[in-house]
């Protein structure tokens, strides 16, 4: 089981020439929390289980246009094929919760990706395959 927190620095720096002293940094949240815990069936097969919590951040650093927190469950199954090969399947946000992804400035804030799936083929080094489907999220999310 592997858990997570950080308290990130909420403000900005007293020296920036770009950021308003006092002002929070773009999209970098108070508190962030994650939480995974995976667990091995038997030799082949394994699964995961995890959250990931974001509290809320702003979309650029003049503090105009707020972004909510959001909390965001995952899973994911293992089978080790062999030796060499290991394969596996994740799906992102499997409540299909909407939330607010990420930003580039207050006019460009993009929506997450509700429940998408990946899968990679593993050998070796982890390289990844194709990803099998990609759901597309609504303009806005609930």
């Amino acid at each position: 089981m592997r858990l997570a927190r950080a308290a990130r620095a909420r403000r900005s720096s007293d020296t920036s020439h770009t950021i308003r002293a006092g002002n929070r940094i773009q999209l970098v949240p108070f508190h962030q929390f994650s939480w995974w815990n995976k667990y091995q069936i038997d030799p082949v097969w394994s699964a995961s289980f995890g959250a990931i919590y974001f509290s809320d951040s702003y979309a650029s650093s003049d503090d105009s246009v707020y972004l909510p927190s959001f909390l965001r469950f995952d899973a994911g199954v293992f089978a080790q094929i062999d030796a060499s090969w290991k394969a596996r399947l994740n799906i992102e946000n499997i409540f299909n919760k909407g939330y607010w992804a990420s930003a580039e400035g207050n006019n460009n804030i993009s929506p997450a990706s509700r429940g998408p799936f990946a899968s990679r083929f593993v050998r070796g080094q982890q390289v990844p395959l194709s990803a099998l489907l990609e759901s597309r999220p609504s303009l806005r999310p609930s």
